[in-house]
């Protein structure tokens, strides 16, 4: 897949045919399953956010959003909230 821009630890490629964004986000302190739970419910909450997938193995969170509804850095302010590190 070919990402077309990156932002501050975010590599982010336009699906087509609507404004949906799939980001994958590099962070740090997930741990456990426990941990990718707990980000991936604290994001689905937000208004825009379609899919979410948390791996602590990779330490990558992968996010399809509504770019109309919401933007990368209320992502990373999400993920900051719970306690992780959004790494460039």
């Amino acid at each position: 897949m070919e990402f077309l821009s990156t932002i501050r630890g975010f590599r982010t490629a336009p699906e087509q045919h609507n404004c949906i964004m799939k980001t994958e986000i590099h962070v740090t302190g997930m741990r456990c399953s426990g941990c990718e739970l707990l980000v991936t419910e604290a994001l689905e909450e937000m208004e825009g956010v379609e899919e979410v997938h948390a791996s602590h193995a990779n330490g990558t969170i992968v996010v399809e959003f509504d770019e109309s509804k919401v933007d990368p850095g209320s992502i990373k302010a999400v993920i900051e909230g719970q306690g992780f590190s959004v790494t460039a």
